[in-house]
């Protein structure tokens, strides 16, 4: 991607990680792969990761400290978790999956 010779390099947003923003996950979660990020209009973030793709040390059963987030997290502007769910479970259909959030 190349910048437009008419839009002058300081009005070019700058990015930086934040290596620090989200806070510990709580019963010590673990993330799969991400496969989709979305903020919303109360500047929270949304997390949808895939547990499958953690192996068996990671998933706690080889005596590792961790276990499988929810698939789907929230997270405040801050970083501290508000809410989370998903996952396979009686009287639906779980994605075998997880794809995209919107």
């Amino acid at each position: 991607m190349t910048l437009s010779s008419s839009v002058p390099a300081q009005d070019v947003p700058e990015y930086r990680v934040d290596p620090f923003w989200a806070r510990e996950l709580p019963n010590n979660w673990m993330l799969g792969q991400v496969s989709g990020i979305a903020g919303d209009a109360e500047d929270h973030v949304w997390v949808l990761h895939r547990p499958r793709t953690l192996d068996a040390r990671q998933r706690g059963e080889e005596g590792m400290c961790c276990m499988p987030a929810p698939p789907v997290i929230e997270f405040s502007a801050s970083g501290s978790v508000l809410r989370s769910w998903g996952g396979p479970g009686d009287g639906f259909e779980w994605p075998e999956n997880e794809h995209g959030i919107h």
